[in-house]
């Protein structure tokens, strides 16, 4: 139990560090589809909408079939301490 104790602080940095990089990459995105939203038509919007999401697919397909982890750290972003809760059984 000690050991478990002496890599919590680290532990946590890290994962405080992947969801402040996670959520700032998220914000980005939305201020620029929003600025872009401001004059823009409603055509134009929806064939952005479906191109970023093609690319956004894309890119996801590839970095999961070259770094499977990845998804597993995308699906427990949203639990408490998951880098801390899946070191120890």
């Amino acid at each position: 139990m000690e050991t478990q104790n002496c890599w919590e602080p680290v532990i946590n940095e890290k994962e405080n560090i992947i969801k402040t990089f996670v959520k700032e990459a998220l914000d980005s995105l939305e201020e620029r589809l929003i600025r872009t939203a401001e004059g823009a038509s409603d055509e134009y919007m929806v064939k952005l909408e479906e191109d970023e999401y093609a690319k956004a697919v894309k890119i996801l397909t590839d970095t999961y079939a070259e770094c499977p982890y990845v998804k597993h750290i995308q699906d427990a972003l949203d639990k408490p301490d998951f880098i801390w809760d899946s070191l120890w059984p």
